[in-house]
This record gives C-alpha cells, sequence and structure tokens, in this order.
C-alpha cells in the first residue's frame, strides 16, 4: 500500500493507491464538513459520516508512517486527530449545531447572546399564559 502525502501552499495533497486528491486548507483551519466532504447540514447521513471517518482513518492512521520523517509522522498525526475531533462534532447532534453556529458566526458564549427586548417580553406574556 502506497500512500504519499505533502503539504503545498496551504494545499494538503495526497495519493493513496494511485488515486490523487487534495484537502484544500492548512490542518490547523480545516472545516469538519469540507473535510468528509458533506454538506453543511444540522441532520446529517450518519452512514456517509461513519463511512467516511473510516476511511480518513485509514488513511491517516500513523502507523502506516512509521519509517516515514518525523516531519511527514506529524503532519499525519495531526490529520488523524482532527479525523478524530470532526467525528466527534459532526457525529453528536448538540456539538454539530453549536459548531455550525459558531462557524457562521452566530453562536456567542452563554449569556452572551443578544435578544431583541420586546422578543424577550414577548416570550415572557406567552410563558405566563401557558402557566
Amino acid at each position: 500500500m502506497l500512500i504519499t502525502i505533502c503539504f503545498q501552499k496551504n494545499l494538503w495533497i495526497y495519493s493513496f493507491h494511485g488515486l490523487v486528491s487534495s484537502i484544500q486548507y492548512p490542518v490547523s483551519s480545516m472545516k469538519y464538513f469540507e473535510l468528509y466532504d458533506l454538506p453543511v447540514l444540522f441532520i446529517l447521513d450518519k452512514k456517509a459520516l461513519k463511512r467516511k471517518f473510516y476511511q480518513l482513518s485509514k488513511q491517516f492512521h500513523p502507523d502506516f508512517f512509521t519509517l516515514e520523517t518525523e516531519e511527514k509522522q506529524a503532519e499525519i498525526l495531526e490529520l488523524s486527530t482532527i479525523n478524530n475531533e470532526a467525528y466527534k462534532t459532526l457525529s453528536d447532534f448538540d456539538k454539530r449545531m453549536e459548531y455550525i453556529l459558531k462557524e457562521k458566526g452566530v453562536y456567542a458564549a452563554e449569556g452572551q447572546n443578544k435578544m431583541p427586548q420586546d422578543f424577550l417580553m414577548e416570550m415572557m406574556d406567552i410563558n405566563e399564559a401557558l402557566m
């Protein structure tokens, strides 16, 4: 099995069994949905997510790179770590929702979101009416 990976000008390029692909972000800023080639949705195809996770887990498993340079081993370890973090995030609905909102810039830390005063008053009125 021959796998080659290199990083050139913010572009990860890898070859796996002669098939060449690329990931267009530096590893540190890689987007999870793009890594898995999935649309940004709150409800995902869990089978496709798991299938892609296993594919990338095999492709970026550090044990396949023990004879490579320390630099390449570090790159593979980082890719493997990102793959695991991406799967943990995207496979959990609450984490996925938070991730999407952060990516879109509409999520703030708890207590930091600003709501219009009239909306809050309307919600209080509705809650009181339900009691």
